[in-house]
């Protein structure tokens, strides 16, 4: 006979239906079942097999295959119901992680986005401060300007007047010095 030992990293669900599905393929024997979950049997026809789940998850499969003279045995690894469930459950989960892996690539490239988009506004909204104070500036110094402008307008308007009395009074000089030989 062939031993072949196996230490297929599997979930505990799986393992237990391998455990479940080997013990369904082949005889148990009552006398060989342990606390440690162990698992023997097998018949003449088929070899001996033992599985058991270990501390780290593993499954662990001993099995004594018969030569090749012998007749063949059931396909130790053949899907029942229940692992073909769990089957088709990891393959929908595995579709549904990569579904959900392409909507966060999505989020995150729309959160990108949406950060691109508030930095803008953020340099808008200094722009348009700085804008607003440079134009308060601007509106100040005009003031400023202005009052300036006027205070020297009326200082110019003042001496106009003070002028033009000046040459009133000076047309009248002349005008009498003229009448008056």
């Amino acid at each position: 006979m062939l031993f072949l030992p196996f230490s297929i990293p599997l979930s505990s669900r799986v393992c237990s239906a391998l455990c479940l599905l080997s013990s369904l393929l082949f005889e148990v024997r009552a006398d060989n079942l342990n606390s440690s979950a162990t698992r023997a049997g097998g018949g003449s026809q088929c070899g001996e097999y033992t599985n058991q789940l270990m501390e780290d998850g593993m499954c662990h499969l001993v099995a004594s295959l018969p030569q090749q003279d012998e007749r063949r045995c059931p396909d130790l690894f053949r899907c029942t119901d229940e692992v073909s469930y769990w089957l088709g459950e990891n393959e929908q989960r595995k579709r549904q992680i990569v579904g959900l892996k392409e909507t966060i690539s999505e989020l995150q490239e729309e959160l990108r986005n949406h950060w691109h988009r508030i930095k803008v506004l953020e340099l808008q909204s200094e722009e348009k401060i700085d804008l607003n104070v440079s134009l308060e500036q601007r509106f100040h110094e005009l003031e400023v300007r202005y009052t300036e402008s006027t205070s020297l307008l009326q200082l110019q308007g003042s001496l106009i007047l003070d002028l033009q009395n000046q040459l009133h009074n000076l047309t009248l000089s002349v005008d009498k010095v003229n009448r008056n030989p």
